[in-house]
């Protein structure tokens, strides 16, 4: 340590106190004034700023069946997913903050959460109305809840009806009756990835439901296709509980490279 004066170094003893000449010197203390109230509830404000974010954050994770349970890997989860399907790279530092409410992710951020949670955006941003319930933005909006409505509505102008007595399906489900046999359906929404090229996410676990692909296209157009189990297989990549498959439009249909995928015409007979 150096001397404050003369810029030597001044002799320690054992455990770092310095050794003085001339006799004991007064110790002095930084003196800082207490912390008001208010300055108190100021420091807390701007620790916290984020809660409601993150309580709809938590609620819209506690909503989406494909999610892992709190403290069970979720804030893992969700940075892999933003990582891997879309190209949103996040430390866990920051993950860790918007799950607690010290930080706010941006905008770009929060489209890419309220896609993947199946989420409205502005739900997630902003908060619900205050004449909507709060459960129904987690659960009733979004694009992949659109989709699900618009499968849904399809087959009910071809002579099918919601399956009765299914309890609390998933947001991105399906159950509806076709010619009197129970048919089960996990929607899945294709993400635009350039001109004519669209990219699938299907959660595995789903062998006993059919994987209907929706591809929105323009003007108020939807393709539908059937992401068969034995081709999702040959060339899908297991991702994080994912099977991520890309595909391209071309005039006779959808590929992936040289191989078709079955595309949906009609739902009179089932699929």
């Amino acid at each position: 340590m150096r001397s404050p004066v003369s810029g030597e170094l001044a002799p320690q003893a054992e455990g770092g106190a310095m050794i003085t000449s001339g006799g004991p010197r007064p110790e002095t203390f930084l003196q800082t004034a207490p912390e008001t109230d208010a300055a108190a509830s100021l420091r807390r404000e701007r620790v916290l700023r984020d809660r409601p974010f993150a309580l709809r954050l938590q609620k819209a994770c506690d909503r989406n069946a494909h999610v892992p349970a709190y403290n069970r890997g979720r804030q893992a989860w969700v940075r892999s997913q933003l990582v891997e399907r879309f190209d949103t790279n996040v430390s866990v530092e920051t993950v860790s903050k918007w799950f607690t409410g010290v930080a706010r992710p941006r905008a770009n951020k929060i489209g890419a959460l309220a896609k993947l949670l199946n989420v409205d955006e502005a739900w997630l941003a902003e908060g619900a109305p205050a004449e909507a319930a709060p459960e129904e933005p987690s659960v009733a909006s979004g694009p992949l809840a659109g989709a699900v409505k618009v499968l849904g509505g399809f087959i009910q102008m071809s002579g099918g009806y919601p399956a009765p007595q299914i309890a609390d399906p998933a947001p991105d489900q399906l159950h509806m009756v076709i010619n009197g046999a129970h048919h089960a359906f996990q929607v899945v929404l294709g993400e635009p990835e350039g001109m004519d090229a669209y990219r699938f996410a299907v959660p595995e676990g789903g062998a006993d439901r059919v994987v209907i692909g929706v591809v929105p296209r323009e003007p108020l157009r939807c393709d539908f296709l059937e992401l068969r189990a034995d081709l999702l297989e040959a060339f899908g990549a297991r991702r994080s509980g994912f099977i991520d498959v890309a595909l391209s439009r071309k005039p006779q249909g959808y590929f992936t490279g040289d191989q078709p995928w079955p595309q949906i015409t009609s739902f009179g007979d089932g699929v």
